[in-house]
């Protein structure tokens, strides 16, 4: 599910018809209503679905290839099925708009949290971006939805999901890529369009345009 706030809705509906026609039709888009504010967006995209599995990404971030698979493959194993998630290891790219190319400058790996993930950890900082995370839907109903924060509403909602349920670690892989523009090129970096990203099986991403 694409959630569209308040973008080119003409742009975002060219790339889903460009998609190969079986993926195109797992795909929805939904415009955003008016009010919501950067993690309150999630909500109508998770709203929208249907599937054992929620994650979300930004449009400016990215999945190493096998993420789905990894994190969907974990939680559907006997190992998994005591965790409410599971947690790939995240790397921060830098990187630079030239010649409407982009060039990466430097690559950080954030995963130093992983041999403690735990509440107590969560109540002193949030541990992982957003999009290294898959949960099961299920717990939503405990949980409630995303609070309708602009800054820091995946840490709150990372501190009232760690409360239901615990989340396991892939250790081994790093999946996630959260991406940071250089402060000299973040006027040039904005864009009119996006990429998209089609999950696996039994898995909803919201993905905020």
């Amino acid at each position: 599910v694409i959630v569209n706030d308040r973008g080119d809705a003409r742009a975002v509906q060219t790339l889903i018809d460009a998609l190969p026609e079986s993926a195109r039709k797992r795909v929805r888009c939904v415009e955003a209503p008016e009010g919501l504010q950067r993690e309150g967006l999630i909500n109508p995209g998770i709203e929208a679905s249907e599937s054992e599995y929620v994650t979300v990404l930004d449009d400016d971030d990215s999945w190493e290839p096998e993420f789905l698979a990894k994190t969907v493959g974990y939680l559907d194993s006997s190992e998994g099925q005591r965790y409410g998630g599971v947690v790939t290891g995240s790397r921060i790219i830098f990187e630079r708009l030239a010649k409407n190319k982009l060039k990466t400058e430097v690559t950080t790996d954030i995963t130093g949290w992983m041999r403690d993930l735990t509440l107590f950890q969560m109540l002193g900082q949030n541990l992982f971006p957003i999009h290294a995370l898959v949960y099961r839907r299920d717990l939503l109903k405990k949980t409630g939805p995303y609070k309708n924060l602009s800054v820091l509403g995946d840490w709150e909602f990372n501190i009232r999901l760690m409360i239901e349920a615990d989340l396991a670690e892939i250790t081994d892989y790093v999946g996630a890529n959260y991406h940071q523009r250089l402060s000299s090129d973040r006027d040039a970096a904005r864009c009119d369009s996006c990429t998209l990203s089609i999950p696996a099986r039994n898995t909803s991403l919201t993905y905020a345009a």
